[in-house]
């Protein structure tokens, strides 16, 4: 029986060429906001919901959903948005993989494009995620 992956950005370029790529190993879902094939689930990032059925049986999440980062200036308000629409998705399936997290053991690999030159004074921070931060 074939994997079950978990594709988020459906519409997108990477989304697409990564699901041919897959396809034939794995069993493919998508996260999107309106369904239009059987392996389909809708989410609304805005309303904070999802179709918690896109979980069932999943091995593998890749979450490539984010405000499209070529589609207009980047002005201040349109990197919030940028981060915004990528933080708030990863946010989102974390806190619905928190209720099934018994179901799902592999990976959660967020992949969503973001480029942004920080002022020099800034730092990243980086932080290790460990399983008490999502128990």
């Amino acid at each position: 029986m074939k994997e079950v992956v978990l594709i988020t950005g459906a519409g997108g370029m990477l989304a697409q060429e990564l699901s041919r790529k897959l396809d034939s190993k794995y069993n493919i879902r998508f996260l999107t906001r309106k369904k239009h094939h059987n392996n389909d689930y809708e989410w609304d990032i805005h309303q904070s919901t999802i179709d918690e059925a896109a979980f069932e049986d999943v091995q593998h999440i890749i979450h490539l959903a984010g405000a499209n980062i070529s589609e207009k200036r980047w002005t201040d308000e349109r990197k919030k948005e940028l981060i915004s629409s990528r933080v708030d998705s990863a946010r989102l399936i974390l806190d619905t993989l928190k209720k099934r997290i018994s179901s799902l053991n592999h990976l959660f690999l967020h992949l969503a494009s973001m480029y942004m030159v920080p002022k020099p004074q800034k730092k990243f921070i980086r932080k290790k995620m460990n399983p008490e931060m999502i128990s």
